[in-house]
């Protein structure tokens, strides 16, 4: 829905983090959820922009907002192991140097299987929740 507003009318993106996505939590939406939803608006907005219309805003932006949305996207995919999807959609944030960083320490991260990965951010999330006393 984001998408398609963003490409008719004109709307304000801040890259500052708005909320907080707990991977860890119980009863979130399911990972092939995700997925889809990944691929179907972002073919929808791949065609738009591969139809020579152009959107309201520059089309830098638009390719800027499908790498937000599909880099922590692929951190999802990788932890929940489906690695191949993890690539295929850091693949398709290359036309941006936005997010170049998060995406290059991604792709390192895609290195690391998922079970490891998952036991770091447990432990990294244990350790914030230690208090003394």
């Amino acid at each position: 829905m984001w998408v398609r507003v963003a490409l008719q009318y004109r709307v304000a993106y801040s890259s500052e983090e708005g909320a907080v996505y707990h991977l860890s939590a119980d009863n979130r939406v399911c990972d092939a959820g995700l997925v889809t939803q990944d691929m179907a608006a972002g073919s929808a907005v791949e065609e738009f922009l591969q139809s020579g219309r152009q959107p309201i805003v520059p089309h830098q932006s638009v390719v800027d907002y499908l790498a937000a949305t599909r880099i922590p996207m692929a951190l999802h995919c990788h932890l929940h192991g489906k690695r191949a999807w993890a690539l295929v959609l850091l693949a398709k944030t290359s036309g941006t140097r936005a997010f170049r960083w998060k995406r290059l320490a991604l792709k390192g991260l895609v290195l690391i299987p998922a079970k490891v990965l998952l036991q770091v951010l447990r432990f990294k999330r244990a350790l914030r929740n230690y208090s003394i006393g």
